[in-house]
This record gives structure tokens, sequence and C-alpha cells, in this order.
């Protein structure tokens, strides 16, 4: 049996690689091709295309990619018209959509893991999605009854980066000559080149007041890999105090006191480590204009949306500005009584991600689970 995977982010390209490797596990026998980044190329998928390139926030952006788009799309369908038996789309929803379209008339059997969040931004393509669908797999609880409205089957696996996010144990704090009684700031200002362009500038105006405000502090900035460390000073220089890293991500997430953060998947994975941060979401103003009215929800960041209040703060578009960021930030650093009450909501958000005890009995996690259900009704 041939299965496509189909993942066009970086986040979307570990979930397909922890999905990758669990398909391996139960079907060692199994073909595994499609959309792939570094990760899934890593686990075993043949990349009939690169997945790098394709992480692009926002309607207007997407527009001066169209043509590469096109020819992967084509490629794929292609691909897959000629030798699958099924494909798994994972996020990335403008793109897998079309995709998932075109393999059904193809004649594979179709499955969503981590389907796009249209309760948020596009309610009524959900039921054109799910006419192409065998099996929509979500992971947030609250999803299930608007995929089931739409008509889809629909099964809630619980969310990947519960087991996925776990740090190594290694001591960051000791390699970035962190003191005893110091605090670690860690700054994540996004994985794609766009959010660098518009979130780096401020947050790099916004740091010295930071430190000016809270003395202990320690700022380190951890960029994409995907995008190097370099890219940063294209757009602002690097303060004096503050200094770059590539420690691995989710040791820094556990080891900070606090994080500024493009809004996204790290931000949840912040939640999970329980780690307090400021999200900051920040667009072209012709698609903050449309999204403004496409969108349904009232936060953009996902511990706010899945908490569905505010635990923590989150400057968008017009209020990511140097004095915002500054003054959330030393409000998350140096209010107790917040920083609290920011982990408590986190502990919350964590349970709303687990699935129920009777799926989860294996202790596999999410992608193992979804992986046997896609092949349990491929059979």
């Amino acid at each position: 049996m041939k299965m496509y995977l189909a993942a066009g982010e970086e986040s979307g390209d570990l979930h397909g690689a922890h999905l990758a490797q669990a398909f391996k596990r139960l079907a060692p026998e199994i073909e595994l091709a499609g959309m792939a980044g570094s990760r899934m190329r890593e686990a075993g998928v043949e990349a009939v295309v690169a997945s790098e390139g394709h992480g692009v926030v926002g309607f207007v952006e997407v527009l001066g990619r169209l043509g590469r788009f096109r020819r992967d799309l084509d490629r794929l369908v292609g691909a897959m018209a000629a030798d699958g038996d099924a494909l798994v789309a994972i996020d990335y929803g403008g793109f897998n959509a079309r995709l998932v379209a075109r393999a059904k008339r193809a004649g594979l059997k179709t499955f969503y893991y981590i389907p796009p969040k249209l309760w948020a931004w596009g309610r009524h393509r959900g039921k054109r999605l799910a006419r192409d669908l065998e099996l929509v797999l979500t992971v947030f609880p609250f999803e299930v009854d608007f995929w089931r409205g739409a008509g889809a089957a629909v099964t809630f696996v619980g969310h990947p980066l519960l087991d996925i996010t776990k740090p190594s144990g290694r001591d960051v704090r000791a390699a970035l000559d962190v003191a005893e009684g110091e605090k670690l700031l860690l700054i994540l200002p996004g994985s794609r080149r766009q959010e660098i362009a518009a979130l780096w500038p401020p947050v790099a105006e916004a740091l010295p007041r930071i430190m000016e405000r809270v003395p202990d502090v320690r700022p380190v900035v951890a960029p994409a890999r995907s995008l190097g460390a370099d890219i940063l000073t294209t757009y602002a220089p690097l303060p004096a105090g503050v200094r770059t890293t590539d420690e691995a991500v989710v040791d820094l997430m556990a080891a900070a006191d606090a994080a500024i953060v493009a809004s996204g998947t790290a931000s949840l994975e912040l939640a999970i480590l329980g780690t307090p941060a400021v999200i900051l979401y920040k667009v072209n103003l012709l698609t903050w204009e449309l999204g403004r009215r496409l969108v349904y929800v009232t936060h953009l960041g996902l511990p706010n949306i899945i908490a569905r209040k505010p635990i923590v703060p989150e400057l968008l578009q017009g209020d990511v500005k140097a004095d915002l960021i500054a003054h959330e930030t030393t409000r998350v650093l140096t209010d107790e009584p917040l920083r609290k009450q920011i982990v408590a909501d986190y502990a919350a958000v964590r349970d709303a991600l687990r699935p129920p005890s009777a799926i989860s009995g294996d202790g596999a996690g999410a992608p193992a689970y979804a992986a046997r259900l896609v092949l349990d009704a491929i059979a």
C-alpha cells in the first residue's frame, strides 16, 4: 500500500514525521510519499514535493506564490493518481483542501489529520471538505461538533504536542550563562520570513526597555533553524545585551521564565510546558482587514482560543508596538499573581487536549492513535 502524506509548514512537517513513524511501526511494509519537509524525509517519506517555502500567513501573502503552489499541487495529484491508495492531509488548509478534493476524484481514500480551523475563519467551507473525507482526526475537542455538523465522520485523537513537547533535561540556563536569580526571557519571532519582518523590529525596540525595567532579565532570541540567526539583522539590529542561540527550542521553552512568541504552534508548546508568554500577531494590512470580516473567534493565540478567555496577553496588528510589548512582557515577568494565574489556566488547557482515557490507554499518543484509525478505515 502506498500512502501519501501532505504537510506544508514547519509545524505540519513535525507532526507529519511523527505520524509517518507511527505508520511504519504499525505497518512496516507501507510506502510513504507526498509533500514533505526535512523531518518527514528523515522519517522515511519520499518527497514528491518539498514543503520548504510553503509557510505563508495571510490571504494577500499567498498571491505571490500561487504559481509554485499550483505546480506543486499538479505534481502531487499526478503522482497520487499513478500509484496512490490513500492521502492523509496534515494541517495547511488552503492547499490541502484542494489536494483532498483532487485526490478523492483520483480514487484515493482521503483523511485529514489536524484539519483546517474552519470553525474560526471559514465555516461555509466545512461541508464541502467533509464530503471528500473518509475521516477527520481532530486535535482539539471542541472541533468534533463542528465537523460532525458539517457531515464528516470525526474522532478527537488528542493533541500530538502533548507527546512531542518533551524537554531533554539539558541545563540550557547554565549553557547560556544565566545566573541564579536572573530571569530568562525567550523570544520566538516566528518560523516565516514575513513574521520576522513584521515582529522583530518592534520586539528589538522593546527589549532595551524591558531590560531597563527588569534589570535581572536575560533576553535570548531563538530564530527558526530554517531561517537562521542572520535574518534578524536584515530587519533590525540585535540590541546590546541580547544574544541568539541554536539550543533546542523545547529545552529553551522549559527553562525560560517568560517568552515573547509569534502566534502559532509555539504558543501552545509554551502552555504545555507552563511558561507564561506574550503572543504577537501582525500581517499585511489588507489581510488583516479581510480577516476581520471572516474570522469568528475573539482570540488568535491558541491557549486563549482553547481556554475561551484571554489567559495570556496577545497583541494583535496595530498593538504590536514596542511600548505595549515592553509593558506586557514586564507584567508577565514580574507580576507574581498574574504568573500564577497563567500557570493555573495552562493546566486546564493541557487537560482539554488529552483524549479520553479509553482511547489513549496504549500510551502511544495522538499520532499512533490517528495512524491506527486510518489503517483500520482503509482495511
